[in-house]
């Protein structure tokens, strides 16, 4: 029981080692550009994610397993999806209000 805790912390260190990328946004270059923007706040993390699940429904079809394992790993990201687009909705909009230089 405790591995799956010790994997819960270590797969939260990995995302939020991914979504440092965030910080790009503080170059101009990046900040303005939607595309650069967008891709800085989500490309990592979101692409680390998609392995993980499509890794796990692979094993599920190949193996024959549980799918609980699957459901553990869904459950783990949605929050941090949800915080995700909700602080980039955020970003984007006092972005828009206060033009920052």
């Amino acid at each position: 029981m405790y591995y799956l805790m010790i994997f819960g912390i270590f797969y939260c260190l990995i995302l939020c080692i991914l979504s440092l990328t965030i910080y790009l946004n503080r170059l101009k270059v990046i900040r303005n550009n939607v595309v650069l923007n967008l891709l800085s706040w989500f490309l990592l993390p979101i692409g680390f994610i998609f392995f993980i699940v499509l890794s796990q429904i692979q094993s599920v079809v190949k193996y024959e397993e549980s799918a609980k394992d699957l459901f553990y790993v869904i459950i783990l990201n949605v929050p941090f999806l949800v915080g995700l687009i909700w602080s980039y909705i955020s970003f984007r909009t006092q972005l828009k209000k206060h033009a920052f230089k």
